[in-house]
């Protein structure tokens, strides 16, 4: 390290990330932790040299967590071993799902992987969770959609994803839209924390790259956050293949008066779907689990405009 000063500074932002990602529920290796850290990346060994210093930080397997959150590494360690075996089946349906929402909805500028597929801990009882940044005045129908085709995903999966953690009617839960942003959400974010800007470190577009990158332009204030951000590169890896109702969207579209009549209709309907799935929760820890989505989601959890 350069000195006792970035030894600390380095020992602080690492802190706080690790307080990030526990929030999360799980403990970074210290890979991830070295890219992700708050303020920017740091050289993997040196954070390694950092972390002998900090005896309320524990290293263990690869893996880094705040004392007294260490039972998060041994289900991390695990999570990233089954990872290495699952991640690209895992990828492979993401993409799969991704090309027919896009095939259904052209209201979509970008379309985000999230979540543990995302980050590298993907294990089978996993949903496969999505971002969305949606045309103005379309998100309960590009909301509608998504949900309806993850229905048909549930259904044709029903018996090969039998340890799905969340269920609805006897159904696993294979994706999950974590949120939807509307083009007017991001121009600039409203809310402007270190979790949204995680959220947005996580995300790997997989269409709409471009204005993924756009978006980060016009939030300035994630530079301090997470510089690294503004370093990765992405290309679109789905080219949108518009089907016969995504054309009838395109022609309603063209007329704002039956857009709004439909895009009230589709919230009407997805309201409904939503009540239906949150009260049939009946684990403790999905539920909590819900509960605790919604809170971090705000303002910009379905339902919550």
């Amino acid at each position: 390290m350069a000195s006792e000063a970035t030894t600390t500074q380095v020992l602080a932002r690492a802190r706080s990330t690790l307080d990030l990602a526990h929030r999360w529920g799980y403990a970074p290796t210290l890979a991830s932790l070295a890219g992700s850290l708050l303020g920017g990346e740091v050289p993997e060994p040196d954070l390694r040299v950092a972390l002998r210093l900090a005896p309320d930080i524990v290293v263990l397997d690869g893996h880094a967590a705040l004392r007294g959150h260490q039972d998060l590494i041994g289900p991390s360690r695990e999570r990233a071993v089954r990872d290495r075996i699952r991640n690209g089946e895992a990828r492979a349906l993401a993409e799969a799902f991704a090309a027919d929402l896009l095939r259904a909805c052209p209201f979509i500028r970008c379309l985000a992987i999230t979540g543990s597929v995302a980050s590298g801990g993907y294990d089978d009882g996993d949903d496969i969770d999505f971002d969305l940044v949606v045309r103005d005045g379309t998100k309960y129908i590009c909301y509608l959609e998504a949900n309806l085709l993850g229905l048909r995903y549930a259904i044709q999966r029903r018996r090969t994803r039998r340890a799905s953690r969340d269920r609805l009617l006897l159904l696993p839960k294979v994706v999950c839209v974590n949120v939807i942003w509307t083009e007017s959400d991001t121009d600039p974010f409203v809310r402007q924390d270190r979790h949204l800007a995680f959220e947005l470190l996580r995300a790997q577009p997989l269409f709409g790259a471009g204005r993924f990158a756009e978006i980060l332009r016009r939030n300035a204030w994630i530079g301090p956050i997470f510089p690294q951000a503004y370093r990765r590169a992405f290309a679109d890896e789905i080219v949108p293949r518009p089907g016969a109702l995504a054309g009838l969207l395109e022609g309603i579209a063209s007329r704002p008066r039956w857009l709004a009549r439909v895009e009230r209709l589709a919230r009407s309907v997805a309201r409904v779907l939503y009540v239906l799935v949150q009260t049939s929760r009946t684990d403790p820890e999905a539920k909590a689990r819900a509960a605790f989505l919604r809170r971090v989601k705000f303002p910009y959890e379905v339902f919550q405009d």
